[in-house]
């Protein structure tokens, strides 16, 4: 029986988190609620729990996949709570995955190419321009990304924040909204917790294309808002911070439940 879990889909819903937060740190015991909205499809609440350096990352109110990170051992914990199991994530063996996926990828586009001759005119134009907008999606990928400050300033979950625009390729990919992570109370030891989540994430992220998030050059902040565009320049998808709390936390929440299974051989679908 082929898992539902995705190693790198499930790392990848990582990156949000590590993009919003990993610009400031933390106190003693943290909670953040986080609206994701993307085109098409109705709003999430996501939240980030922080706490003695762990990390927890779920959905409330539809917790079916939690995604569990400790500083300690550098690994990733994924819990399906509808099946009560749990399996250990090794970034190196999700790095491995989305390098077989790549390669996969340009297997097929190779014999895509090889095909094209014997294809019908309509098709082959179809199926050509279909390769280079993938591509041009790949090199444009690779692309550093730079960062303009905008005069525009917003409140956001009571926060005073300064817009700025992500640039690749003289492409805006992103706006993002800073706030001074100093006013919300945050200090530096979650901050080394979540920057060891995103070096664990950093190769993987070269692995499957630089979305620009992992940018030592971006503004010093806490981005509080995030607005995604599509390659036509269309919002695509926005993160919006709800709210922070410093209240107590249950250590139980970074633990894997009494009682789940361990599932140590899952199918990996990219």
């Amino acid at each position: 029986m082929v898992s539902s879990y995705s190693p790198v889909r499930i790392l990848a819903f990582a990156l949000v988190w590590c993009f919003v937060f990993s610009q400031a740190g933390a106190a003693a015991d943290v909670r953040l609620v986080v609206r994701d909205e993307q085109r098409g499809a109705r709003p999430e609440s996501q939240r980030l729990l922080i706490a003695s350096g762990k990390i927890r990352m779920d959905r409330p109110g539809a917790p079916t996949s939690v995604l569990l990170f400790d500083q300690s051992d550098n690994q990733f914990i994924a819990i399906d709570q509808e099946q009560r199991t749990f399996f250990r994530l090794d970034p190196k063996a999700a790095e491995a995955a989305a390098t077989r996926s790549a390669d996969a990828r340009a297997l097929a586009m190779s014999r895509l190419r090889e095909r094209l001759p014997s294809m019908p005119q309509d098709e082959r134009d179809r199926v050509l321009k279909m390769i280079q907008r993938m591509e041009q999606s790949g090199a444009e990928a690779s692309l550093p990304t730079r960062y303009r400050v905008r005069s525009r300033r917003s409140t956001i979950a009571g926060f005073s924040c300064q817009w700025i625009d992500a640039l690749r390729g003289g492409k805006r990919v992103r706006q993002i909204c800073l706030a001074d992570w100093r006013k919300v109370g945050l200090s530096n030891q979650d901050r080394a917790t979540l920057k060891a989540m995103q070096h664990s994430l950093s190769s993987i992220v070269d692995q499957v294309g630089n979305t620009g998030m992992f940018q030592d050059n971006m503004p010093d902040g806490l981005p509080v808002h995030i607005r995604h565009f599509d390659e036509r320049g269309r919002l695509s998808g926005e993160q919006i911070l709800d709210s922070v709390d410093t209240d107590h936390l249950d250590p139980s929440a970074f633990e894997i439940p009494e009682g789940f299974e361990a599932r140590e051989k899952v199918a990996v679908r990219p």
